[in-house]
């Protein structure tokens, strides 16, 4: 979901963000919970402008692949 959101990316940070990306199916539960857990903490901690601009650059970017489709 991160590489087709990049909007998300923006909410989460990059450095969340890749280490979401590097979780590989090996890596112990612990480490992909503490790796999930921050990048939703930081999800749910961005600011009221911030997730309102990331929400506008979506739909825009949403419509315009719609009317190319």
């Amino acid at each position: 979901m991160l590489r087709d959101v990049p909007e998300i990316v923006e909410l989460v940070g990059s450095a969340e963000a890749n280490q979401v990306l590097q979780i590989h199916e090996q890596d112990h539960e612990e480490k992909v919970k503490s790796v999930l857990r921050s990048a939703f903490t930081q999800l749910m901690s961005a600011s009221q402008e911030i997730t309102a601009e990331a929400i506008s650059k979506l739909k825009s970017r949403l419509y315009m692949e719609s009317k190319v489709s």
